[in-house]
């Protein structure tokens, strides 16, 4: 299946990153070279034929040409850093730092709350904050830095639209699957000659207000969808049913938000839920 086609960005950050791993290799040509000549007395090769030279063996290679700069070979050798290496000592977070957001994002997404762009620039800026002080603007990273760090990243990450883990659950509820529940369920109960009303199930749901709604979430790179536990405009109901395994049941609990209880909480209530 063909992939969708990279961003202008991406193209030139990989096209950047390919042009400075050729450079590395003449440099390495030219360097040794050098060591050669000073053992054996002969002359070493320039620094342009060395480009040269190196550019022609990718070509043999891939089929593509790229062209290599002399005076680039000789900046690089004198301790000189490539662009991508510049404009890594002009961002705000440093390389090992830059891992630990990228290994947050991954986790936090793992255990259902990705991050969006407004949240990972909140955790970038407390490290920032943590570490460069007064320095560091106040109002924080840019307005698009986090796209770029996404984009930069995206090896390892990847942008999605979120869905409410409650459909998730909803879709695994299925004949293949519940047989196969029921099959090792009924099991482990004759195995251990357990009596239907020892056999309680309990279960705990909560009612998102505005959960349905979706959102672009970052998470690791390779997964077609991400779940995202929410509850949407704060209102979050929770009920914890249990029922046993002779068909009777105990009495729902059921938990609201609100600091004082509230007289309506228990009208219309047939169960009698606590």
């Amino acid at each position: 299946m063909v992939g969708r086609a990279l961003a202008d960005e991406k193209k030139t950050q990989l096209a950047r990153e390919e042009q400075d791993s050729l450079m590395a290799h003449a440099v390495s040509l030219y360097e040794q070279e050098h060591l050669k000549a000073n053992a054996d007395g002969m002359k070493p090769l320039s620094a342009k034929r060395c480009c040269q030279q190196t550019s022609d063996s990718y070509f043999v290679e891939t089929g593509r040409r790229l062209e290599l700069n002399d005076c680039t070979l000789l900046r690089w050798v004198k301790g000189g850093k490539s662009m991508a290496e510049s404009n890594a000592d002009k961002g705000w977070l440093l390389p090992s730092e830059a891992k630990e957001v990228v290994d947050y994002a991954i986790e936090v997404a793992t255990r259902g709350f990705p991050l969006d762009h407004c949240r990972l620039a909140e955790h970038v800026n407390e490290i920032c904050r943590a570490r460069l002080g007064a320095a560091f603007p106040k109002e924080g990273v840019g307005k698009n830095w986090t796209h770029r760090f996404v984009l930069k990243h995206s090896d390892n990450l990847k942008t999605y639209w979120s869905r409410p883990l409650d459909s998730a659950r909803g879709r695994a509820v299925n004949e293949t699957t519940n047989e196969a529940w029921y099959n090792l369920y009924e099991g482990e109960k004759t195995k251990n000659n357990v009596p239907d009303e020892l056999v309680y199930g309990a279960d705990e749901t909560g009612i998102l207000l505005g959960g349905g709604t979706t959102q672009r979430v970052i998470r690791g790179k390779g997964k077609k969808v991400q779940h995202q536990q929410r509850s949407g405009d704060q209102e979050n109901i929770t009920v914890f049913p249990t029922i046993c395994g002779d068909g009777t049941y105990t009495t729902p609990i059921i938990i609201y938000k609100g600091s004082a209880f509230q007289t309506k909480w228990a009208q219309d209530n047939p169960l009698g839920a606590l």
